[in-house]
């Protein structure tokens, strides 16, 4: 039985396109033995079995011909193309195969084709398997300032280690890499995991190179022999090779240890406020003292691992330091914390009105073009409109830097109830970051309630107008030992008896202060808002309750040197009224430098 088997080879430096017949049983294959021209039924050519061989090995491969017609011209071609450089040379009968270097297992297929004097042509094919070799990991572990791989430590002091790896195949790829942590001698010791694993480098998202951080007063020695602690590095890659690395540290007795002693993290706050220093030790001989500072300052409870200052006022950042020095039998250890005072600057009204719209002749709710147009209300025929200038227009271009946040120009940042600063819970305080000026936030409930009303009172005569108002005119809640009165010296003297957001300096704001964090483009309720339309004074507005401001008032009154009014604000229209000291009003208090009242 004859078949016809139709070739069709298109090779680099050979290109045949015919009808090869083959007279024989039908089958074959383009392995080790190959095909023949019809006309030379003597010509064969045979490159070998398939061959399995390592990555980057190097393997000699002969080709044997047969047939009557010679000389030969031999022409091999690589597939895939990509290892086309695999092979030494493509025109000869002997080539250096060189496996490349690969990840997986991969195969190339090397094609000969041998043409005889006549033409005639025959074909063979070889399969190469190419496997990788596995390589184990690159593993590091040391200790993380000097690199060292046995030290020793204090006991209760922290210390550090640097754990690397790699992947000897892709240098990223690995299954497990893991720090495990075990006591190989000295009496037991707490914080050593019973599992043995202190941290999972994978399972916590964590890659190379990682800091392993051993706080202060995590290994404790209290026995009077050395502990030794051994940490292992131990990473597996995909191929299950496992490689670790060791560091072994020695865990000083206590009793020969200088203290352990922390100053804890940095600090900034602002002027007026009260700094609390947080310090911790294991002894109780300590002492707090100021390192560094213009101003020397009074440290409350200078013996206790906690102790208290109040921030000095400052015209300018400065810089402080404080000292907790901790003293046992063996000596004594200094730490350092740093405080940054800032100052609260003098008023200076520059917020904008929050005004954004354009009025025309028939609306004044014409929004401004939107960027990047030029914002402008001169289409209307009305430039030099308010919603042109100031800081409100150049927020909507987006071009104008915040520390906090807010809608339009304003600038707040909230703050805890210690006055630190913070982005998430409930907010006590809140600083205007373009005035520089700090702002009572009220409660629903208690002496602090946003619904409380009281009588003007203050009796300094240098700025009552020569009238201290009424004492107790007000409908508050109380609280023994607090506030016992519903007034506004009262309420005063009452916040900064607690040291609201850490701050004794609180007082009523001037009229222009209250209505900077006005937002008179807003209907309804004034109170400026954050930049996602939430409340930030949360109930404050109220349209039958005004708000006091420390200015007292004669307008109206004639010639006198008694005023017997003040100035109130409505915080629903922006409005100021003149009303006697005696009417009941709500209060929201501020601190910073106030602005000139006059």
């Amino acid at each position: 039985m004859s078949c016809l088997r139709l070739f069709i080879i298109d090779f680099r430096r050979l290109a045949i396109v015919g009808w090869v017949a083959i007279l024989s049983a039908c089958g074959g294959s383009l392995s080790g033995e190959g095909t023949t021209d019809e006309e030379n039924t003597a010509l064969r050519v045979i490159v070998g079995n398939d061959l399995t061989v390592a990555e980057l090995s190097e393997i000699t491969i002969t080709s044997f011909v047969n047939g009557d017609n010679e000389p030969y011209t031999y022409l091999w071609q690589v597939q895939p193309a990509q290892y086309a450089d695999t092979i030494s040379r493509d025109d000869a009968a002997e080539l250096t195969f060189t496996a490349p270097d690969v990840t997986v297992t991969e195969s190339v297929t090397l094609f000969l084709a041998v043409t005889d004097a006549v033409g005639n042509v025959a074909t063979a094919s070889k399969k190469i398997t190419v496997e990788p070799i596995s390589s184990p990991p690159i593993v590091a572990l040391t200790q993380a300032q000097t690199g060292q791989k046995k030290f020793s430590v204090e006991s209760g002091i922290g210390f550090s280690l640097s754990a690397n790896w790699i992947d000897a195949e892709d240098q990223t790829a690995v299954s497990v890499a893991r720090l495990r942590l075990e006591q190989i001698s000295g009496s037991p010791i707490d914080n050593v995991p019973a599992g043995g694993i202190r941290r999972d480098f994978i399972a916590s998202n964590l890659t190379p190179t990682v800091t392993e951080l051993i706080a202060n007063n995590e290994f404790i020695n209290l026995s009077t022999q050395t502990v030794t602690l051994r940490f292992t590095l131990e990473v597996t890659d995909t191929s299950t090779i496992t490689v670790t690395d060791q560091v072994e540290v020695d865990i000083l007795p206590a009793v020969v240890s200088l203290p352990n002693v922390s100053a804890g993290s940095d600090i900034v706050t602002y002027e007026g406020q009260t700094v609390t220093l947080n310090g911790t030790a294991n002894t109780s001989n300590l002492q707090w003292r100021q390192a560094a500072g213009t101003v020397p300052v009074a440290i409350i409870n200078n013996t206790s691992p906690v102790a208290r200052f109040t921030a000095p006022a400052v015209s300018e950042d400065t810089q402080f330091q404080f000292t907790l020095r901790a003293t046992n039998s063996n000596g004594f250890r200094d730490d350092t914390v740093g405080v940054l005072v800032r100052p609260i600057s003098t008023f200076d009204g520059f917020n904008d009105t929050g005004i954004n719209t354009c009025a025309s002749a028939t609306s004044n709710l014409t929004p401004l073009p939107s960027p990047p147009a030029t914002p402008s209300c001169a289409s209307l025929s009305y430039p030099g409109q308010d919603a042109e200038v100031g800081r409100d227009p150049t927020s909507l271009s987006q071009s104008i830097a915040k520390r906090g946040s807010g809608e339009l120009g304003f600038d707040f940042t909230k703050l805890d109830a210690n006055g630190d600063e913070i982005n998430n819970g409930t907010h006590t305080c809140i600083r205007d970051n373009v005035t520089e000026l700090i702002w009572e936030v009220k409660t629903t409930t208690g002496y602090r309630s946003y619904n409380s009303t009281f009588s003007w009172r203050n009796t300094d005569t240098a700025t009552s107008g020569n009238s201290e108002g009424l004492a107790n005119g007000g409908s508050c809640t109380t609280e023994v030992g607090v506030l016992t009165s519903c007034d506004t010296e009262a309420y005063v003297t009452a916040i900064n008896t607690v040291g609201l957001c850490g701050a004794n300096d609180w007082r009523l704001p001037t009229m222009q202060e209250l209505t900077s964090i006005f937002n008179f483009g807003r209907l309804g309720d004034r109170f400026a808002r954050d930049v996602d339309g939430s409340e930030l004074w949360p109930e404050h507005a109220s349209d039958s309750v005004l708000y006091w401001t420390s200015q007292p008032s004669a307008f109206g009154i004639g010639t006198t040197d008694t005023a017997p009014n003040a100035w109130m604000i409505d915080s629903v229209t922006g409005n100021d009224f003149a009303r006697l000291k005696s009417t009941p009003g709500r209060i929201i208090l501020v601190r910073g430098a106030p602005e000139s009242a006059e």
